[in-house]
């Protein structure tokens, strides 16, 4: 059975190249010739071809474009020019030739990769090894600085999710006491951790770094230029507007997250609580809202499930529990805790309700600490700049010394320990 091609080249290059394809018709057929990668992708959505040639050197391809290929079953073949295989071949192609090569050597590769398209892997047939990484491709260079493996923290929460992003912003400054810390605003829905912290920046810092890994030329020099340091923290700005959200697809998630967890030992991540709306409008090559969240998820060492001590937001936390049960790497955090929305005794109200209903059995809860947030918010700064006594601030030192492997250093009953948590007096 032959894989049918999607060619889209350039010049001389294309007729040679099919002529050449010709040479291995039991293997593949070429079944479109496209103007441009657009055309290709269409094709490919459209279920034509199996296997794409594109001409990268024309830079209307980037990662985020052959993901949705894979996401089409459609293996990749890029030619590049010789001085740009290393960025090239960072795209994730399955395959990079440099686009001089002869048109035979380009047939060949093809030949070759619709062979192992149509190969099941096996116990006798094991799938090939990964391609080497970026990372492998430039190991002649020196490494000055030793290798981390960061944490992943995910700030999220059902709508409502009251306190999620001003939580993000403590726990990053709290993670300070346990090495680098990289705060990124990924709320694509409502960013506002540059408004919370007083930055002025009119360039959004994670769109920066999506564009970049797009085009395969993401390293710790952009991400440099791209962080703003504040508080002792280094901070990736959102996107300012809903609208841009397209600017942060999801095949530039795990570029990002792999260059962070090497330059930093935590990563937190704000990302947004409140679900988009339906719409036909979304085109089929581009992400739907909320992918980038979705794969933010996916990826995270822990997420924190944030929600209101009142009875709606609880409400909707153990709807969200119903249908995704909590897993070990999901830390549930109520705050705003008080007895004026949660009855008498809230600590023990909310987590009976938590315990009835769904299979939290643990959980953070954080006084009610209104009077220092806003202080924080007219200060831009993180609470604990502002009063490092305050619940929230101490709650947040905390859940950072257990995230990162650091057990508290008394280990009450679980009610009691639970109440600590929620009471100001026992914070001091």
């Amino acid at each position: 059975m032959t894989v049918g091609v999607l060619i889209a080249v350039a010049g001389k290059l294309e007729p040679q190249l099919v002529r050449a394809l010709t040479a291995h018709r039991n293997e593949v057929s070429v079944v479109r010739r496209c103007a441009d990668a657009q055309e290709l992708l269409s094709a490919a959505a459209a279920g034509i071809g199996g296997i794409a040639v594109l001409d990268a050197s024309r830079g209307d391809i980037d990662a985020q474009g052959l993901a949705e290929l894979t996401r089409h079953d459609v293996a990749t073949i890029l030619l590049a020019h010789p001085d740009d295989l290393e960025r090239t071949a960072a795209l994730g192609a399955a395959v990079t030739i440099p686009l001089d090569a002869p048109a035979e050597e380009i047939a060949e590769h093809t030949a070759a990769l619709a062979v192992t398209r149509e190969k099941a892997p096996t116990s006798e047939n094991p799938p090939a090894p990964p391609g080497p990484t970026r990372r492998q491709l430039r190991d002649e260079e020196p490494v000055t600085e030793p290798e981390r493996d960061g944490r992943v923290i995910v700030a999220w929460g059902p709508p409502g999710s009251h306190g999620r992003t001003t939580l993000a912003i403590e726990l990053a400054h709290a993670l300070t006491a346990h090495g680098s810390v990289l705060l990124i605003d990924a709320d694509l829905a409502a960013p506002s951790i540059t408004a919370r912290l007083g930055i002025l920046d009119d360039v959004s810092g994670i769109a920066t770094l999506a564009r970049r890994a797009n085009q395969g030329r993401l390293d710790a020099d952009v991400l440099a230029g791209a962080v703003t340091h504040q508080h002792g923290i280094d901070i990736v700005t959102g996107i300012g507007r809903p609208e841009r959200w397209r600017e942060v697809g999801t095949a530039a998630i795990d570029p990002i997250l792999s260059l962070a967890r090497q330059r930093y030992d935590a990563i937190v991540i704000d990302v947004e609580a409140v679900p988009w709306p339906e719409s036909d409008s979304y085109d089929q090559f581009a992400a739907y809202p909320g992918a980038a969240r979705d794969a933010l998820l996916a990826a995270a060492d822990d997420v924190l499930l944030v929600a209101q001590a009142d009875t709606d937001a609880i409400a909707r936390l153990i709807g969200h529990l119903t249908t995704h049960p909590i897993t070990d790497r999901d830390h549930v955090v109520i705050t705003a805790l008080r007895d004026s929305a949660s009855g008498s005794d809230a600590a023990t109200s909310v987590l009976e309700v938590l315990a009835r209903f769904s299979s939290v059995e643990r959980a953070t809860l954080i006084a009610d600490d209104k009077k220092n947030c806003d202080a924080a918010l007219l200060a831009g700064a993180p609470v604990a700049a502002v009063n490092a006594r305050s619940p929230l601030a101490s709650m947040a030192r905390k859940l950072a010394g257990e995230l990162m492997g650091q057990a508290p250093a008394e280990a009450p009953s679980w009610r009691n320990r639970f109440w600590a948590k929620s009471s100001p007096r026992r914070e001091a």
